[in-house]
């Protein structure tokens, strides 16, 4: 028998995953498409400013991706996927009422870890979740997760036009941090 023919599939702890996923990746991909436009409208800050601060979120998550993947090699992919969880959510909840850009941008630290370095732990539990299927899981992890999320950018941008500016739509982001908290609490050892 193959790997795959001996597996199990484990839908059950396979859906929480996606529930993990699916509201932790709108965080990430908004904050990824709104950071340089958001540094320019809330705290007027040249074009240029806000593109040096997505630099630096995006260099502060590669770093963390890698880190994250150490870490869950050692330490284990549930205690990764939930530490990064517990340290997202109160950044997240902070972010949008931080009014001075420098500390907005050491906020940003905290969480491009939470959001980047669960990554390949969140994929390896997927994987072995449906140990007979990890194509489909890793599909599903990354392509469908990701795709999800970036349908949320859109969303946020009608509702900070309708609201009033990016700093009054960023609220939104805390529930699915929340969300996204639980998920990882529930998230069960792989058999």
């Amino acid at each position: 028998k193959t790997a795959a023919e001996s597996g199990h599939n484990d839908w059950h702890a396979f859906a929480v995953l996606m529930g993990c996923m699916l509201t932790r990746t709108p965080v990430g991909v908004i904050f990824v498409t709104y950071i340089p436009l958001y540094w320019e409208r809330v705290f007027q800050q040249s074009a240029e400013t806000g593109n040096l601060v997505l630099v630096f979120y995006s260099l502060f998550g590669v770093a963390s991706n890698l880190l994250g993947g150490e870490c869950g090699d050692h330490s284990g992919f549930r205690r990764v996927a939930r530490a990064t969880a517990m340290l997202t959510l109160p950044c997240v909840a902070l972010f949008p009422f931080v009014s001075d850009p420098w500390l907005a941008g050491a906020l940003l630290v905290p969480i491009a870890v939470g959001i980047f370095a669960p990554y390949s732990s969140l994929v390896v539990l997927g994987q072995r979740y449906l140990s007979r299927n990890v194509g489909f899981a890793s599909g599903m992890t990354l392509g469908v997760a990701i795709s999800v999320g970036g349908m949320f950018a859109p969303v946020l941008g009608w509702v900070a036009d309708l609201w009033g500016g990016l700093a009054p739509a960023m609220p939104l982001l805390t529930p699915l941090a929340f969300i996204s908290m639980i998920f990882a609490w529930l998230l069960k050892e792989p058999e």
